[in-house]
């Protein structure tokens, strides 16, 4: 993280939640945090780690996660201020903007066994199973548990109803989890005394690493309401509001095929008397999705081309691309399609 984004960047919040890499060797304990933890949270403990005077849970827990918050025992100390990750599932609410995060984490049922730490218990996840006695049934309970506990986050934030803005973040897409939409499954769940404005509820998910509008709402539309696109043809979203985002590989990612890619930027609109609304800057578009590579017969025209304009435009594929991924055509360490791979 503080070697790939800007200090602009890192500069404003960060929240996160686990995907099925993340429970891989460089974690060892993630997956099984009540073997050995670095930080347990008791039942009258009051530290603002474990919920501080009004905790949401007062049951026991571990935590052995690198990834989580520095507080929890994850790694990076002061330097990752910013980046947030305060428990394996949960939510974040801002108040002012009647907003709140829901993080979920749903890889027992979307990577495990096989794709658990990219490809498989024997392989990028061998040293979790090591960690968790070496039992992989004891690894599945523990990743059972934060499943449930997500699902039940997600449950009782319904039933609470309390902001009218939520956006869900998990790693998979609905096909990876037995079909289950999180924004569907959200929204039926609301109860009918809601609300004092319509619901803008936003699903963001990964894995795949390219960007697709995966539902939209057409204009006019009830709010509960989307158009889904699960085949190839694109989404219009021509004066329609995307709600479930496929969006990732910003950041570079593992293959020429995993275009297009990018970020999603969403802000809010109105006031607290007419109703705030969270609305999508951009997604799809040019100012948030790329797609940049070219074929292999062209590399040597482009780089040509960028070496006679001189300027740092023409140069900026090939000095600020490179360093940070391997996928792109332009690049000397260019690394060419991947097959075979069973996680993503």
């Amino acid at each position: 993280w503080e070697d790939i984004y800007s200090e602009e960047l890192r500069a404003v919040p960060w929240f996160s939640v686990m995907g099925n890499h993340d429970y891989g060797n460089d974690d060892p304990a993630s997956a099984c945090p009540q073997i050995e933890p670095r930080f347990v949270c008791h039942r009258n403990a009051r530290s603002e780690a474990c919920g501080g005077r009004r905790p949401y849970s007062t049951e026991e827990q571990g935590y052995g996660s690198n990834a989580l918050n520095a507080d929890k025992g994850g790694a990076g100390g002061p330097a990752r201020k910013n980046f947030h990750m305060p428990d394996y599932t949960y939510f974040y609410t801002i108040p002012e903007l009647d907003f709140e995060l829901l993080a979920l984490d749903w890889n027992w049922l979307a990577a495990f066994p096989d794709a658990i730490g990219g490809n498989g218990l024997t392989e990028g996840a061998a040293k979790l199973v090591e960690h968790c006695g070496n039992d992989s049934t004891v690894m599945s309970a523990s990743l059972r548990g934060i499943q449930d506990a997500s699902t039940r986050i997600l449950n009782e934030r319904t039933a609470a109803a309390a902001s009218r803005n939520v956006a869900i973040i998990a790693h998979y897409p609905p096909a990876f989890q037995a079909d289950v939409n999180f924004r569907s499954m959200f929204l039926r769940a609301l109860p009918g005394r809601f609300l004092r404005h319509e619901p803008e509820v936003f699903n963001f998910y990964g894995h795949t690493h390219i960007q697709k509008c995966f539902c939209e709402r057409q204009p006019g539309a009830q709010w509960a309401s989307c158009i889904s696109f699960l085949d190839e043809d694109p989404p219009t979203l021509n004066n329609a509001t995307c709600v479930d985002f496929m969006t990732g590989g910003g950041g570079g990612c593992c293959s020429a095929s995993d275009v297009p890619a990018g970020f999603t930027s969403i802000s809010f609109a109105g006031d607290r008397a007419t109703g705030i609304r969270q609305v999508v800057d951009c997604f799809v578009g040019p100012d948030c999705t790329v797609n940049p590579y070219a074929p292999a017969a062209g590399l040597e025209v482009m780089a040509a081309a960028a070496a006679m304009a001189g300027s740092p435009a023409a140069l900026a594929p090939l000095n600020m691309t490179c360093p940070f991924t391997h996928d792109d055509q332009h690049c000397p360490n260019y690394a060419g399609p991947r097959t075979g791979e069973i996680g993503l």
